[in-house]
């Protein structure tokens, strides 16, 4: 949760206040986990800024973890002069991520956003990142200045920042880092 409202002040500023994603190209993606269903939120105007919001995990579809974060983030938004215009749920799997997050870029255009939720974790079933690049065409790399940070915070709770734990650092190619 925390994770998503930095991304979204540091996006959307204040009410009224919109600021473009700087590569077209690159999704904004904002992790955090714990979702359910919720579909439309509002009919948008045609000159409002849009957004989306992709629900992520087979844990969430089969009701082992209820949602949280859509209402929230959906108030947020709405509550900054941006409508949400469509949230859907996959499951954990790569091809399925891409093809709705694809989807959804479309619908909420250029200037749109879009805000992944679940997905992100040091699991077995952690296919986010690559399912990322995948619908935007380039590759997951690891990123160094994550690995720093990651290092740093698992250092700090005398814990080893783990192969499965330096996967969460490997993110589309391009991507901008909030």
């Amino acid at each position: 949760m925390i994770q998503i409202q930095r991304t979204l002040r540091r996006l959307v500023g204040g009410p009224g206040h919109a600021r473009r994603c700087p590569t077209p190209r690159c999704p904004v993606v904002a992790a955090a986990s714990n979702v359910q269903s919720h579909g439309f939120a509002s009919e948008p105007s045609d000159t409002s800024r849009k957004a989306a919001a992709l629900m992520i995990g087979n844990e969430i579809l089969n009701g082992q973890i209820a949602d949280t974060n859509l209402p929230w983030l959906a108030k947020m938004l709405y509550n900054r002069g941006i409508d949400m215009v469509r949230a859907e749920f996959v499951p954990d799997d790569t091809e399925e991520i891409a093809k709705t997050l694809q989807s959804l870029r479309s619908r909420v255009g250029e200037n749109g956003m879009v805000f992944t939720s679940g997905g992100i974790g040091p699991t077995h079933d952690d296919v986010t990142y690559e399912a990322v690049a995948l619908a935007f065409g380039c590759d997951v790399e690891e990123h160094a200045g994550t690995i720093e940070r990651m290092t740093r915070h698992y250092e700090s709770q005398g814990k080893e920042l783990t192969k499965a734990r330096r996967k969460m650092a490997c993110l589309p190619k391009g991507a901008d880092i909030l």
